[in-house]
């Protein structure tokens, strides 16, 4: 179900933090990851997530937070 607009950050920080703890446990091995995820539509979103990711990230590399 999709995030509503007045709580959309607030929803969805708490699973990027999953998502990143479970890196943590693969010790940021995306590969690995890749090769045990349950499925294909598991590990394209694996790529998705990181390529969005680094969109935010240079989107905001200027910015004090």
């Amino acid at each position: 179900m999709p995030n509503m607009s007045y709580c959309r950050f607030e929803n969805t920080s708490g699973d990027i933090a999953d998502c990143i703890e479970a890196l943590n446990d693969a010790d940021w091995d995306l590969e690995e990851m890749l090769e045990n995820a349950s499925s294909k539509h598991e590990a394209r979103a694996m790529r998705r997530f990181v390529k969005l990711c680094r969109e935010v990230a240079e989107g905001f590399e200027n910015v004090d937070v």
